[in-house]
């Protein structure tokens, strides 16, 4: 029996927290030098100083303390280190641990995305935990892959008429959109599974979606700080994570 898609992204989580904390540590010391870990305690959450347990050991068990002592000391420890991109994967993952911890339910596309940004974080440090992050991903490839056969098995195959009143609506609809590049359209539009499938096939749509997904959470950052100067950068981080989610955006999309 296989695991569940939360399982999947727990075992990915512990593997992160292995890989990034070595780095972490590194990284901390050679601007902190033996006071690291005490800078460390200082960053941590009121309810876990109140536990009686060393940073080191809270460090070493939670990735989401870790990920978030590396967006706190981003700019004197970390920014130089890491590139913007790798900033963002944190932000993202921060987030996808939390809804881990709060039990939430993850939906296999969800779940590949979380998996895909941890290995692309661990890659950027060099961590050798990405390629058991990499098998976890296959797994879930393979898995996907045969969601897809099943529903193609339910599919209602379309008449020729029926096929060409949708090309029809294509072609209309990219007509209005001016897509300069051919090969990035080609790219947009091709999902991982099918190139799993068709490994000839070019690239998929990975890349442009982590690149899209970064303006738009940069967008969406910009105008809520546009329309609402005075909000605490948590607020702003939730009110955020609420515009770019995945249901949100649909309906978003359904009104154009």
């Amino acid at each position: 029996m296989g695991i569940s898609n939360r399982e999947t992204i727990g075992k990915a989580l512990e593997y992160l927290c292995q890989g990034l904390y070595p780095y972490v540590e590194k990284e901390m010391q050679a601007v902190y030098n033996s006071d690291w870990l005490k800078k460390a305690a200082s960053n941590l959450q009121n309810h876990q100083k109140k536990i009686n347990r060393q940073a080191d050991e809270i460090l070493r068990e939670d990735v989401g303390t870790l990920l978030n002592l590396v967006s706190k000391e981003w700019n004197k420890v970390f920014k130089d280190k890491l590139s913007q991109s790798d900033r963002s994967l944190i932000q993202e993952l921060i987030e996808v641990r939390n809804l881990w911890a709060h039990q939430s339910t993850f939906l296999t596309n969800d779940t590949y995305r979380a998996i895909d940004s941890t290995i692309r974080l661990l890659r950027s440090i060099s961590a050798p935990e990405a390629e058991d992050v990499e098998k976890l991903r296959q797994d879930l490839l393979r898995l996907l892959s045969q969601e897809e056969g099943r529903h193609e098995v339910r599919t209602v195959p379309v008449s020729p008429a029926e096929e060409d009143r949708i090309r029809q609506r294509l072609d209309e609809i990219l007509k209005r959109i001016p897509f300069q590049n051919a090969y990035l359209l080609n790219q947009a539009l091709t999902h991982t599974t099918y190139k799993y499938e068709n490994p000839n096939t070019g690239e998929d749509n990975e890349q442009l979606e982590f690149l899209g997904d970064a303006l738009l959470t940069f967008l969406s950052g910009d105008f809520l700080y546009q329309r609402n100067p005075d909000l605490r950068e948590g607020k702003m981080t939730v009110l955020r994570s609420n515009l770019v989610d995945t249901h949100q955006l649909a309906k978003f999309a359904a009104k154009l």
